[in-house]
């Protein structure tokens, strides 16, 4: 059996089939390839967000009606991890990942010529929906991967996912703010559409791990959680973990638009870049935790995420030290994610899209708890607020976190 597809020549050959359970070695290029979809699909989640004052004056609607953009489509990822990720343990991943992609583009267009703020909130629920196609892709890399590679190139994937997150608003600063907020979204259909090529044409068709109808794959999650120990301590220390990475982001444009910094919207923006760099550390988090077991690196990431709200707390006021802590929180963040997935999804073979919806949907749900929490405490107590909920939020990470490892 050929892997040309997935082995050491280019990533761009024609799909191949494989039979259940296949693993074979993934080329590097495959796998860039790879996290370069997961990018491109989570992006789609955050480039309204810079936009919504554009939106707000082309549609002549108030700000906060404007707003409810960036929240329908963040409702609809969180109805896609639920019900559709669970699909990929049911039906070959590379048609359900392939099929995503389309509908999002679809609806991405649909955004472009939405006439009316409705029909934009209606079509951002679609997109949010439909951009989990990325949550997809991360089970098949489990599935492919030989168990001794699986962390390494689980987090050389997420790594694309991470820089989607970041760089969404760099990109849409620069297309949306040249060429308005309709272009932005013809790009990025645009882009959506060539990526479904690409994944039709170098994704092995692999058959599916087991015959379940869609209501027996929703009600299977609730099994899971009651019978796997290590998914429900991972899904509450992730979404710990996420929720002090969404306290910091929330703010710090706040933080940074008032004195002493002062910086403009555009700078602040560019901010993200630093934030970025973290994403270079989720390779190396995934071999470390292939090679000295993922709860070692989970205790040591969630305890770097508290120094750096520590950091944070103490030297704020100090444009260097707030890079340094960016870098540190990201990398903790990151270290801890990888290291969560490369274990739940080693548990089951026959279910990683549904360890994956039950651990995501934690994530995402700890990440809208922290978004509201850096508002109340920026409202109340400013930086120092922030600083302290997102010390809380880690540190509840790590506490969690040994307190599974003593039941051990």
């Amino acid at each position: 059996m050929q892997s040309d597809s997935v082995g050491n020549n280019s990533p761009l050959s024609p799909a191949q089939n494989l039979p259940q359970g296949a693993t074979t070695p993934l080329s590097r290029n495959f796998l860039l390839l790879l996290a370069g979809a997961c990018g491109i699909a989570v992006s789609n989640l955050y480039y309204s967000q810079p936009l919504l004052e554009q939106i707000r004056v082309n549609l002549h609607v108030s700000a906060a009606e404007a707003g409810m953009v960036s929240t329908f489509t963040q409702a609809g990822y969180t109805l896609g991890l639920l019900f559709l990720v669970p699909l990929g343990d049911a039906w070959r991943r590379r048609k359900l990942i392939v099929g995503l992609m389309i509908i999002e583009a679809l609806f991405l267009a649909g955004a472009a010529l939405a006439p009316s703020l409705a029909w934009l909130q209606l079509l951002s629920l679609g997109i949010g929906i439909s951009t989990v196609s990325a949550q997809v892709i991360v089970p098949l890399v489990a599935q492919m991967s030989e168990p001794a590679t699986r962390g390494k190139n689980v987090g050389t994937v997420m790594s694309g996912l991470l820089l989607g997150i970041l760089l969404a608003r760099v990109v849409a600063g620069g297309v949306g703010g040249t060429w308005g907020w309709r272009t932005l979204f013809w790009f990025a259909s645009a882009v959506s559409l060539l990526m479904a090529f690409v994944m039709y044409r170098t994704l092995p068709d692999i058959a599916p791990t087991m015959q379940l109808r869609f209501r027996d794959l929703i009600r299977s999650l609730w099994g899971l959680i009651k019978e796997e120990p290590r998914l429900r301590e991972s899904a509450l220390v992730g979404g710990l973990i996420f929720a002090s990475f969404m306290v910091f982001w929330t703010s710090l444009s706040f933080h940074l638009e008032a004195p002493p910094f002062s910086y403009s919207t555009q700078t602040v923006g560019l901010f993200g870049l630093v934030g970025a760099a973290g994403a270079l550390v989720a390779p190396l988090a995934g071999k470390s935790s292939d090679a000295r077991g993922p709860r070692a690196v989970i205790g040591f990431s969630t305890a770097l995420t508290a120094l750096s709200f520590l950091i944070f707390w103490a030297f704020g006021f100090n444009v260097f030290c707030l890079i340094l802590g960016v870098l540190l929180m990201d990398a903790g963040v990151q270290g801890t994610h990888i290291s969560n997935q490369a274990r739940i999804l080693s548990l089951r073979p026959e279910a990683r899209s549904r360890l994956n919806t039950v651990y995501m949907v934690a994530y995402f749900t700890g990440g809208s708890l922290g978004s509201l929490a850096s508002s109340l405490a920026w409202n109340r107590s400013g930086w120092p607020g922030v600083c302290l909920a997102g010390l809380l939020f880690s540190s509840a990470a790590w506490l969690v976190h040994a307190a599974y490892t003593k039941k051990q």
